[in-house]
């Protein structure tokens, strides 16, 4: 067992805590709204439950992202000392997904994102990342 994986998984269990949170948040935002609106015959009781299911929307998307890929990365560097920090937010700048510091003093910056629509496959000729458009099935 390295140095930092008991870390490791306190803050994989942190992060599930976090996305129970806030799902029950957002379904109690959902119902809270929903009966409001339906008792009170008044559908403009739902512009706040929207409001507030966007900002809750956004942060349980980006938890569930690293709730999922957080196990592989443990998986993949156990025999390894890695540090794994997740959720990082440094000022005036985009959030990290995952920071991974590794006993050498290299680390590795992982920010998930989507393309949308596409593949993306490493070129060994060209040595970059290209994206590919998905054809539809």
């Amino acid at each position: 067992m390295g140095k930092f994986e008991a870390e490791n998984y306190a803050k994989y269990e942190e992060l599930k805590q976090r996305q129970i949170w806030l799902t029950a948040w957002g379904s109690a935002a959902i119902a809270g709204g929903g009966i409001g609106a339906f008792a009170t015959l008044n559908p403009a009781l739902l512009v706040p439950t929207f409001a507030t299911l966007n900002l809750i929307g956004d942060d349980l998307q980006g938890t569930s992202r690293r709730v999922l890929l957080m196990p592989e990365l443990l998986e993949a560097f156990e025999v390894e000392d890695v540090a794994i920090e997740a959720a990082l937010k440094p000022e005036g700048l985009p959030a990290i997904d995952f920071f991974l510091r590794f006993p050498d003093k290299e680390y590795i910056l992982i920010q998930i994102r989507s393309v949308g629509n596409a593949k993306v496959v490493y070129n060994e000729k060209l040595e970059a990342l290209q994206f590919r458009s998905k054809k539809e099935a």
